[in-house]
């Protein structure tokens, strides 16, 4: 999957800035925007061209792949450039009780088709935002970063703020395994 970010209307220079923006979200941004001040007003997708054009929103969280399809970009100038939750690839969910009754050698070629296929849908995403940054960047959307403190206090609570909300569900010793086995 792609790289999520958040898209508005008006430029910020700041982090400061972000404080009171309303943000389009379906619940996956709401710790982030509402860390930094902005107010999340959850919405179905389909809702948001309305929703920018009337004022509703100011802008939304959501990857590069079709905002410009979606004639979002018509109502919005800047992208914060941080991505985050980057390459958050599609999974696989099977019942414990039917994988155990598989026999070795079909477990191994399903796993076997799991890793080959992760490379090239990263492929495909990566080459799907090419194209699709190309649009945007036609479409006049204007790319913003802050200072490097900024930067990094962005993308810093962007994940911090999910390994808290996490921790406090399943506890801080299976987060530092998590984390660890993610490289953080």
């Amino acid at each position: 999957m792609s790289p999520f970010y958040l898209w508005m209307k008006k430029k910020p220079n700041s982090l400061a800035e972000l404080k009171g923006i309303k943000m389009r979200t379906g619940g996956l941004y709401d710790r982030l925007m509402r860390n930094f001040g902005m107010i999340p007003v959850t919405m179905n997708s389909p809702e948001v061209f309305t929703a920018l054009e009337r004022g509703v929103v100011e802008g939304f969280g959501w990857p590069p792949t079709g905002v410009v399809k979606l004639g979002w970009a018509k109502h919005i100038g800047y992208v914060i450039d941080l991505p985050f939750f980057e390459w958050s690839n599609m999974y696989g969910v099977m019942n414990l009780d039917k994988w155990n009754s598989l026999g070795a050698g079909t477990q191994q070629k399903i796993m076997a088709s799991i890793v080959a296929f992760e490379p090239k849908m990263v492929a495909h995403y990566r080459a799907m935002n090419d194209e699709e940054w190309k649009a945007l960047d036609a479409a006049g959307v204007e790319r913003v970063t802050f200072s490097e403190a900024e930067n990094k206090e962005y993308l810093d609570a962007a994940y911090n703020l999910e390994w808290a909300q996490l921790e406090k569900k399943i506890g801080a010793a299976e987060v530092e395994k998590l984390r660890a086995l993610n490289g953080n």
